[in-house]
C-alpha cells in the first residue's frame, strides 16, 4: 500500500531532520504540533476545493491534491509516532 510507505518514509524524514523531540515532548506539546499540521489540512482543503470552484487547469488541480496528500501524510506520520512512543516504541 503506498499510503504505508509514505508514511513510514515520512516518519523517517522527520526523524533525520527533528531527531525525537516529538516524542520527548509532553502531551499537550504533542496535542499542538498535531493540530498545527492538522491546519494544514484544512488549509489544503480550501486550496483544492478553490481549486475545483474556479476551474483551474487539471494540472493546478493535481498539484492541490498532492499538496493535501501531503499534508495527511505528516498528519498520520504523526499520530503513528505518538501512537509507538505510547506503546513503549521507538515513535
Amino acid at each position: 500500500m503506498r499510503s504505508l510507505i509514505d508514511i513510514a518514509d515520512e516518519t523517517a524524514r522527520a526523524r533525520e531532520l527533528h531527531g525525537h523531540g516529538f516524542e520527548r515532548a509532553d502531551a499537550a506539546t504533542k496535542l499542538c504540533v498535531l493540530a498545527e499540521e492538522t491546519g494544514e489540512v484544512a488549509r489544503a482543503i480550501q486550496d483544492l476545493r478553490r481549486a475545483y470552484a474556479m476551474q483551474r487547469p487539471e494540472a493546478e488541480c493535481e498539484a492541490a491534491r498532492a499538496h493535501l496528500r501531503s499534508e495527511l501524510v505528516q498528519v498520520a506520520s504523526l499520530a503513528i509516532r505518538w501512537i509507538d512512543q505510547m506503546d513503549g516504541g521507538e515513535g
